[in-house]
C-alpha cells in the first residue's frame, strides 16, 4: 500500500448487523417495479436507526440544544490525524496516560481514531455479553483539551458498555466529547489494521440529514508518514 492509497475505514451494512439494543434491527429490501420487458430496474430501501453501522455522532444527540449534524462545516470532518494500535480483550479502560503515551503522538486539532482489534469480531463474538475496551472520562477530557474535534473507535460506544454500566449511567463520555463538540464515529471497520500506527490524512464526512443527532459516514484514511 502507498502512502497515496485511500482506504475504507467502515463497516459494510447488512441485515442482522450488530448493534446496540436500542437501536433495533438494520432492515434492506429491494423493489422491482413495473418497466418495459427490456429495462432491469432495482430500487433498494432500508429503514435503520442512524446510529447502526458506521456513523457519526453529533452534539444533539445528548447535548440540549446541540447541533445537529448539518449545522458542522465540512472542515470539521476533514484533516490530518492519527490511527492508534489500542488492542486490548475485554472491558478494558483507555485512559488519558494510553492516549499520551501512543504512537504516533496525537497532536493538538488531530483528529484521532482507535484501533482495539473489536472490529474484526463484530457478527462471531457477543459483545453484549462479554462487552469492549472504552474510553475513561479522563481520557475524553485529554482529547477535548488537545482540540481533537473527531474520535473514532471499533466498537459500539466508547462509553462503558451496555451490560457492566452501574445504576444512573449517564454515558459520561459522550457528554465530555460532544459538549465539546468532539464528534464521536462508532463501529469503524476492519480495514484499521491497515493503517493502525501512522499518521494519516482522514475525509469523514456523514450523510446530512436536517434536524437529525448524527449520519452515516464512509471514514477514508491515507498514511502520509
Amino acid at each position: 500500500m502507498t502512502a497515496s492509497t485511500w482506504v475504507d475505514l467502515s463497516q459494510v451494512m447488512y441485515p442482522g448487523i450488530p448493534g446496540a439494543k436500542a437501536h433495533g434491527e438494520f432492515e434492506w429490501w429491494v423493489d422491482r417495479p413495473e418497466v418495459p420487458e427490456h429495462i432491469e430496474l432495482r430500487i433498494s430501501h432500508i429503514s435503520t436507526a442512524i446510529h447502526m453501522g458506521t456513523h457519526m455522532d453529533a452534539a444533539a444527540h445528548f447535548i440540549p440544544g446541540g447541533k445537529t449534524i448539518e449545522e458542522y462545516e465540512t472542515d470539521h470532518f476533514i484533516g490530518p490525524g492519527v490511527v492508534l494500535d489500542l488492542r486490548r480483550e475485554g472491558v478494558i479502560p483507555i485512559d488519558a496516560a494510553d492516549l499520551e503515551q501512543a504512537s504516533p503522538g496525537i497532536r493538538d486539532g488531530d483528529i484521532v481514531f482507535i484501533w482495539t482489534g473489536y472490529a474484526e469480531k463484530v457478527g462471531s463474538v457477543d459483545i453484549h455479553a462479554t462487552g469492549h475496551p472504552h474510553l475513561t472520562e479522563d481520557a475524553a477530557r485529554w482529547l477535548v483539551d488537545r482540540g481533537v474535534r473527531l474520535i473514532g473507535i471499533d466498537v459500539f460506544t466508547p462509553d462503558l458498555p451496555g451490560n457492566f454500566r452501574p445504576e444512573g449511567f449517564d454515558w459520561p463520555v459522550h457528554q465530555i466529547l460532544l459538549g465539546n463538540d468532539t464528534l464521536i464515529i462508532e463501529n469503524l471497520g476492519t480495514n484499521l489494521e491497515r493503517v493502525a500506527g501512522h499518521r494519516v490524512d482522514i475525509s469523514a464526512v456523514p450523510v446530512r440529514v436536517a434536524g437529525a443527532e448524527g449520519g452515516f459516514v464512509v471514514p477514508l484514511a491515507r498514511i502520509t508518514d
